[in-house]
């Protein structure tokens, strides 16, 4: 049984970062509307912060289009999700809670926490997301130099905090 590849790049996530293999372009490749998606109403309120924020990056930098929205959909949700996890383990009084009888346990929000932490990854990675991903992608995104995906993920990052 022969084991599969990795999962192909979005050909503008390859031109960005670069092709050293020097492999063709798919020039047969389905180009979607180039219309930015609209963030769908079901998302939670995490999920709706982190789709403002990474809606316009994402779509200014080609990464997004409209077929892409429910991908981008699942990755804000997902985040929204790992949000309240962490604010459930919060409330709770940390990753370890004590048993009626007395015991120590772990708290059972720290297990979808890392769930859901995993999920986000793999989706991010697929936007370019990530600081790995992110060390490949070379985007001339602003004139004043300042990268926009670094701010756009410490808006992100900070949605946490505007929940507390």
């Amino acid at each position: 049984m022969t084991k599969p590849g990795p999962v192909p790049k979005p050909t503008a996530l390859e031109i960005a970062q670069g092709r050293p293999g020097k492999r063709p372009i798919n020039k047969q490749e389905a180009k979607p509307s180039a219309q930015k998606p609209r963030a769908p109403s079901y998302l939670c309120h995490a999920g709706k912060l982190a789709w403002k924020r990474l809606a316009t990056p994402l779509h200014e930098a080609g990464l997004l289009t409209y077929i892409d929205g429910h991908a981008l959909a699942m990755l804000c949700q997902t985040f929204g999700r790992w949000v309240e996890a962490e604010t459930m383990i919060d409330h709770a009084g940390g990753p370890v809670q004590k048993t009626p009888n007395g015991f120590q346990q772990k708290n059972p929000w720290v297990n979808i926490a890392k769930e859901l932490r995993k999920d986000w990854l793999v989706m991010a990675r697929e936007f370019g997301l990530t600081p790995s991903a992110r060390t490949r992608i070379k985007i001339d995104l602003a004139e004043e130099g300042v990268d926009e995906l670094d701010q756009m993920l410490a808006l992100i990052m900070g949605a946490n905090q505007d929940q507390k």
